[in-house]
């Protein structure tokens, strides 16, 4: 049915609805552009010892496929990164590829130490005779 507005145009007449939906219809649950159905996100193991790291990618549902050892400035025999990266989403059995730091290389002995190192330079250009 319509009636004529105030103004005299056609305004269709709407029937009053429920606030709620009928109580047969129940509510969808639909994944939303970031969620991933039967996904579970990467844990993150930065910083863990090798032990440790497995058994956290291993409890979370992954397969440890392989263990590399890089140079790194991190500790060395701690992990410094996943492939998929932490946090994301991926299939429960995946496989997940460990990184473990092996510490600094190519660095003398000794160098690590800036703060020894540069005062030593700073004693040694003094006692030679030159001005800082």
């Amino acid at each position: 049915m319509v009636n004529a507005g105030n103004d005299g145009t056609a305004v269709p007449r709407v029937a009053k609805t429920a606030s709620e939906p009928p109580g047969d219809l129940k509510a969808l649950a639909v994944p939303g552009p970031t969620e991933k159905v039967g996904m579970v996100e990467v844990p993150d193991v930065s910083g863990r010892s090798l032990e440790e790291s497995v058994r956290i990618i291993s409890d979370a549902g992954f397969e440890v496929a392989a263990i590399e050892t890089r140079t790194s400035w991190g500790g060395p025999e701690r992990a410094v990164g996943t492939e998929p990266p932490a946090g994301t989403p991926a299939k429960p059995g995946a496989p997940v590829f460990l990184t473990m730091g092996g510490g600094p290389s190519g660095i003398p002995s000794g160098a690590q130490d800036t703060s020894a190192s540069a005062s030593a330079t700073v004693s040694a250009s003094a006692s030679a005779g030159y001005a800082n």
